[in-house]
């Protein structure tokens, strides 16, 4: 399994799964996101499946782009090294289950 960290979206047919770090309570998605992952992401938000506490995660499916990996940091930041690195485990878990 190969990760690599970027600010922008991938294209969808060089990512088999898309992975967005949120903090307690940030429901921001990138603009540019796959009209059906943001849908399933949004619906995860408002009926609270996925709220950003840390050690949560939620693992949407969505075409065309595949799947997306929702991590929560809770009161961490996405640029928190340390948070990143706390995340891996679960990551790599959640995405060999699917």
């Amino acid at each position: 399994m190969r990760f690599q960290a970027s600010p922008a979206l991938p294209r969808p047919d060089r990512a088999s799964a898309l992975v967005l770090f949120r903090g307690d309570g940030n429901k921001a998605l990138p603009k540019d996101l796959d009209a059906g992952l943001r849908t399933a992401a949004s619906a995860a938000f408002q009926t609270k499946e996925f709220q950003g506490k840390k050690g949560e995660s939620l693992l949407l499916h969505g075409a065309p782009a595949g799947r997306l990996l929702l991590v929560g940091l809770g009161d961490r930041k996405p640029e928190d090294p340390d948070a990143l690195r706390a995340s891996r485990m679960r990551i790599v878990e959640a995405l060999r289950a699917a």
